[in-house]
C-alpha cells in the first residue's frame, strides 16, 4: 500500500468514526459545535475540509497547505514551534492538532487558556484512528 493510499484509508476511517460517534463528537464539541476552529497539522486540516467543515476554520498552521483555499486563512506558525499568543489571537473556541504539536510549554498555555484542545494521533491504521 502506498503512502497516499494509507493516508486516504486512515482519513476515511477517521472520518467515518468521527461522523458515526455521537459520544466522540459530544466529547469534542460539547452541547454546541465549535464555530471558530484552529487546525494545526496538514492532515487534520485536510480532513476537516473533506468533512465539509472548512467554513468553521479561522486559522491554520504553516503545514496546512491543501486545499489551496486554506492558505488564505491566517497562519499561526509551525506545528512544532507554536506561539500561544499567535494561536489565541484569532479567538478560537476549538484547537485541533496532531500529536507532537509544541513546544510543550506552548501547548500547556493553550490548554490552560480554557479553549477546547484536541490532539489527534498521526497514524495510518484503524487502531490508531480509534484511539
Amino acid at each position: 500500500m502506498t503512502c497516499s493510499n494509507r493516508w486516504t484509508s486512515a482519513a476515511a476511517l477517521f472520518s467515518a468514526f468521527l461522523l458515526a460517534s455521537p459520544l466522540f463528537t459530544t466529547a469534542v464539541w460539547g452541547d454546541e459545535k465549535a464555530q471558530r476552529i484552529v487546525s494545526i497539522g496538514g492532515s487534520v486540516t485536510e480532513i476537516i475540509h473533506e468533512l465539509g467543515e472548512a467554513d468553521r476554520l479561522i486559522a491554520r498552521d504553516s503545514t496546512s497547505l491543501h486545499p489551496q483555499s486554506i492558505t488564505e486563512l491566517p497562519d499561526v506558525g509551525y506545528i512544532r514551534r507554536l506561539s500561544p499568543e499567535g494561536v489565541l489571537s484569532v479567538d478560537p473556541d476549538l484547537i485541533v492538532t496532531l500529536d507532537g504539536a509544541g513546544p510543550p510549554e506552548a501547548v500547556t498555555v493553550l490548554i490552560s487558556a480554557g479553549v477546547k484542545f484536541v490532539s489527534l494521533p498521526e497514524t495510518y491504521d484503524a487502531d490508531g484512528v480509534v484511539s
